[in-house]
């Protein structure tokens, strides 16, 4: 039985760089929705805590997820916000 993998993605923004954070998560999501085995890919803006963002991500598989850490955008996106960001957290749940 295939069991679906749910990540929790807490993005934390450098002052003054939400914004080209925020740029960067919507190229990669555009990209994200439509791969093969993605069920599921939101990003979350927090009312409370500005500088924060999450991300709600569901995948078919462990390889689906695989194969979406490998793809160019997420590669592209990790280059892009890895200077600008204070910190990533990743929590995943199947």
């Amino acid at each position: 039985m295939t069991e679906n993998i749910l990540l929790l993605v807490d993005i934390n923004c450098k002052d003054n760089s939400f914004d080209l954070v925020l740029s960067a998560l919507r190229e990669c999501e555009e990209h994200s929705k439509i791969e093969q085995g993605c069920l599921r890919y939101d990003i979350l803006l927090n009312n409370l805590k500005p500088l924060t963002i999450m991300i709600v991500e569901k995948w078919l598989d462990q390889n689906a997820l695989d194969l979406h850490n490998k793809s160019k955008h997420f590669t592209v996106l990790q280059e892009k916000i890895k200077n600008i960001v204070e910190s990533v957290k990743i929590n995943t749940y199947r």
